[in-house]
């Protein structure tokens, strides 16, 4: 039967046996996220990560990026939604959906200033805004960390030790910050 079974029907009896079970809701998740897949046991309940996000109130920037990346920022829309995919596929590929996003903010970066290094692309997007030096310092660190992971920026010289909340958090970022850039440019 076990053989047989649809993955949906598998995360249907998983609900069944949660009910009344909180210890189930860990023991689930941490088979979701070795297995890379990109589903959280919210109160027995399944959800894909952005449905529990929805319920958090902390998801919908990464579709509105989206969104937002057309015209001239059509290559960045690309590697933007590879990140999504990365982040929400079956399994998950975490370094990849790091790598994208950051990749898809560099490029817009690119595109706003016509600048090839990503630290000057930035300085010059946010001149004479206020806050500038400390928000630019973070767009920075941000792409600093996806150049120190291995296998994300650069060549993957040891196993990285990147979880699904470490993704999500860098793919949020870069796209709130995608969504900035461009704002600003058009303001």
């Amino acid at each position: 039967m076990i053989e047989r079974l649809e993955w949906w029907q598998v995360f249907d009896m998983l609900e069944e046996v949660a009910e009344g079970n909180s210890h189930l809701d860990q023991v689930v998740n941490e088979a979701f996220a070795l297995s890379g897949l990109a589903y959280e046991m919210v109160d027995g309940s399944i959800y894909t990560l952005d449905e529990a996000g929805d319920l958090l109130e902390i998801t919908g920037e990464e579709s509105a990026t989206v969104q937002r990346l057309a015209g001239k920022y059509s290559p960045a829309r690309k590697q933007f939604e590879k990140a999504l995919e990365g982040l929400h596929g079956r399994p998950m590929d975490l370094e990849k959906a790091i790598s994208e996003s950051v990749g898809a903010l560099e490029g817009v970066a690119r595109i706003i200033t016509g600048q090839k290094d990503f630290g000057k692309a930035v300085d010059v997007a946010l001149s004479g805004r206020e806050g500038a030096g400390a928000l630019g310092a973070s767009l920075k660190a941000l792409y600093g960390y996806a150049s120190q992971l291995p296998g994300a920026r650069h060549g993957r010289h040891s196993e990285p030790d990147v979880t699904i909340a470490d993704a999500r958090v860098v793919v949020r970022m870069a796209g709130s910050a995608i969504a900035y850039l461009i704002d600003a440019a058009e303001q």
